[in-house]
């Protein structure tokens, strides 16, 4: 019996050695594990911003589309400065969908890194994975953004051709 009893408060004393020696490396563990979800969710939102962006600009090209079709019947009525405006936006909006391109693809590039830091539970390296693809992102939401600038440039320029003004500058 006494045995059994000097065997109960061995195990119960070791287990609360364990238990406190767990709750000291926890707190630290915790901040990182809390710094981690924090920063992917900041990923997944300024995904979503880009995705937006993405959206916006897809159906501006498609309203600039449609006016230049509608334009396209009609160019003997455009002024040669209206024509030479027109091919000058078109050729920005180009060359910045030229350079756009660069960052396509890049994030995925990611995603071993990611994997990989998982795995080893390696949260330092998985802040800073994203951390870079949130670089990357802020990048691209900036690109988009003045895209759609130019783009909206471009469509008030367009709907002004004909129109009144025919100012095509802004």
């Amino acid at each position: 019996m006494r045995k059994i009893i000097l065997m109960m408060t061995m195990v119960m004393l070791i287990s609360s050695t364990t238990i406190v020696a767990q709750n000291q490396l926890r707190p630290k563990e915790n901040r990182i594990r809390s710094a981690v979800v924090m920063t992917s969710k900041d990923v997944g939102r300024s995904r979503i911003m880009v995705k937006d962006g993405i959206r916006i600009s897809r159906e501006k090209t498609y309203v600039v589309q449609q006016q230049l079709k509608r334009l396209q019947s009609n160019l003997d009525g455009l002024t040669p400065e209206q024509l030479m405006l027109i091919k000058k936006s078109i050729q920005e909006i180009r060359i910045y969908q030229e350079g756009s391109d660069a960052y396509l693809g890049r994030i995925t590039d990611y995603n071993g890194r990611i994997r990989k830091a998982r795995e080893d539970k390696d949260y330092e390296t998985l802040i800073q994975v994203y951390n870079e693809i949130l670089v990357l992102q802020k990048h691209r939401i900036e690109r988009l953004d003045r895209y759609n600038s130019l783009m909206d440039r471009l469509i008030k320029g367009l709907s002004n051709i004909g129109g009144s003004d025919g100012d095509f500058t802004s």
